[in-house]
């Protein structure tokens, strides 16, 4: 515990875990243990604290954005009264007040304009309300040019310390993304995941997210037996595409669909992902296999270096595992689509953890290409898992040393979200 005994290295523990795929769970604290305690309101209930803090109070977060109850009770079967008003804003406004009253000496209240993306977010009506306020009364507080300056300035001393060489024996977590992006050039690797230089979103890893999280809530609600119809499907995927969080059902608390070139390109995309829906749709409704994981976590010890990740899906049967991976890549031919699985380091990694996990290999590799509907396939072996452990030894090696040089080739650089400002981009003459 005391290698996190600050908040800047407890943080880089978290950004860690999360990197690597894996949500920690944080087990139940005793109400007496001198800590900082991250409840909903729910979970407050009934509970008292000297401090308070609410946050995130911005419209569409706090009050939330009303949904409509998909089996609605007729109100003629109602046997209690039908309040007036707005009921779901009454609701969320006595949330409010349980959370302002759990404080016994002082209660903050924090909102922000500015969650990220593109929309500028205004106080919530609650705080308003609570303090007496007009709605007009709320007015950002503004930082001195100074402070502006400093809070974007550069990082260095927290950039000196991620460049000192870590012991043989330290302990590292990495994820496949991590370890491919070493592979693709040390430099990039820095650039994502110690730097964390921000990029805009590309459209077509916003479209990917989307078509990702949609096929997650069809997958998930076929393990446990629920039918989904194609209308519901779409409908799930609209509200996708605008930024809902459709697994958690949570309006407005992902980005929307961004980084289109035009107006008519995004809508061309759309309608392109309805199509290739429906085709998933079709597909899985005629084959009828109902999958025995999805979005599964795993993790697997490689002396000091942890692997962590996320199958998005594995079936299994009485011949063994079938992993399949879910991509957006524009593949048509079957010949790419085996190739691509079959040179797949992230699918040898795969086929690695689940050997580690169960003592044998997986029956077979699957890269589903979701817009063209085509599916490459390969069968593991032994030589598959050899090529992922040097991968994983020869990345954690790199990344200990801290050797982060440019290894700039064409193929890798024209993909390459920073070869706009990389000065070793072999994209420029």
């Amino acid at each position: 515990a005391l290698r996190y005994d600050n908040v800047r290295e407890f943080v880089k523990h978290l950004d860690e875990l999360i990197d690597a795929g894996e949500d920690p769970a944080v087990a139940e604290a005793d109400i007496e243990t001198p800590a900082v305690r991250v409840l909903t309101i729910h979970k407050a209930k009934g509970l008292e604290f000297p401090v308070v803090y609410l946050v995130n109070l911005v419209q569409e977060k706090f009050p939330l954005r009303r949904r409509r109850d998909p089996l609605e009770l007729p109100v003629a079967l109602m046997k209690d009264a039908v309040p007036t008003g707005d009921f779901h804003l009454q609701e969320e406004r006595r949330l409010f007040y349980v959370g302002m009253t759990r404080a016994r000496q002082e209660l903050y209240l924090t909102s922000a304009s500015d969650y990220g993306g593109s929309r500028q977010r205004k106080t919530s009506l609650f705080v308003l309300e609570g303090l007496d306020l007009p709605r007009d009364a709320s007015r950002p507080f503004r930082v001195r040019p100074v402070e502006e300056i400093e809070h974007h300035a550069p990082a260095a001393e927290i950039e000196d310390a991620a460049l000192q060489p870590l012991a043989p024996d330290a302990e590292l977590n990495l994820s496949h993304k991590q370890i491919d992006d070493y592979q693709t050039c040390p430099l990039k690797y820095f650039n994502v995941h110690v730097r964390r230089i921000p990029i805009r979103r590309h459209h077509a890893v916003a479209y990917g997210a989307v078509m990702h999280k949609v096929v997650e809530y069809y997958l998930r609600r076929r393990v446990v037996g629920n039918y989904t119809p194609l209308d519901d499907l779409l409908a799930v995927y609209d509200r996708a595409w605008a930024g809902e969080d459709v697994i958690h059902d949570r309006p407005g608390s992902h980005e929307p669909a961004e980084g289109f070139l035009t107006r008519e390109h995004e809508e061309a995309r759309k309608a392109a992902g309805r199509e290739a829906l429906r085709r998933f749709w079709n597909h899985e409704e005629a084959e009828g296999t109902k999958p025995t994981w999805v979005e599964k976590e795993f993790g697997f010890a490689l002396g000091p270096d942890r692997v962590r990740g996320r199958y998005d899906r594995v079936d299994e049967d009485l011949l063994g595992a079938v992993i399949v991976d879910y991509k957006t890549t524009e593949i048509n031919r079957q010949k790419d689509a085996d190739r691509r699985v079959s040179e797949s380091l992230q699918l040898k990694m795969y086929a690695l953890a689940w050997q580690e996990m169960t003592g044998s290999l997986p029956q077979r590799l699957e890269l589903r290409f979701i817009d063209s509907n085509v599916v490459g396939r390969h069968t593991p072996t032994t030589h598959d898992l050899e090529k992922a452990i040097d991968a994983v030894k020869a990345a954690a090696a790199g990344i200990r040393a801290r050797r982060f040089d440019a290894t700039p080739s064409w193929g890798a650089c024209r993909s390459c979200a920073y070869n706009q400002i990389c000065p070793f981009t072999a994209t420029r003459d």
